[in-house]
């Protein structure tokens, strides 16, 4: 599902269709689908193939309009679920011995998420008590 979303908003021959693929069809419930897999079972044969697909799609997403909806609702919305599936790879490529990889984007951006997310409570809760 997600290979075939990567391949719609990736080919010249749809990228004037894209507002109709948006509008139709958004990939969070594969991403969601996806990165539960990944961190409940993170030592999954098909594992590297599913991060490879994932952070593909996301690339796509990512770099195509920016007034897609699809978007905000990845980098919000998935941002925790993210890291915890790369926790999950980062301790078994540690048990295993692994060197650690590089971070996809999608999980750099969802770090970001998350300390911008920490940043904006603590700042809402100092505001809230000089009122």
């Amino acid at each position: 599902m997600l290979q075939c979303d990567t391949h719609l908003r990736t080919s010249s021959l749809t990228r004037g269709f894209l507002w109709l693929v948006e509008s139709w069809y958004s990939p969070v419930l594969a991403y969601l689908h996806v990165l539960n897999g990944l961190a409940k079972r993170p030592g999954d044969e098909q594992a590297d193939e599913a991060w490879s697909v994932m952070c593909d799609n996301y690339e796509a997403l990512m770099n195509g309009p920016k007034h897609h909806r699809t978007r905000l609702m990845v980098a919000i919305k998935f941002s925790r679920i993210a890291l915890r599936g790369w926790e999950a790879r980062k301790a078994l490529r540690k048990e295993k011995n692994r060197p650690p990889e590089v971070p996809p984007r999608l999980v750099l951006e969802a770090e970001w998420i998350a300390i911008a997310g920490r940043y904006w409570e603590r700042a809402k809760t100092s505001r809230s008590r000089l009122l």
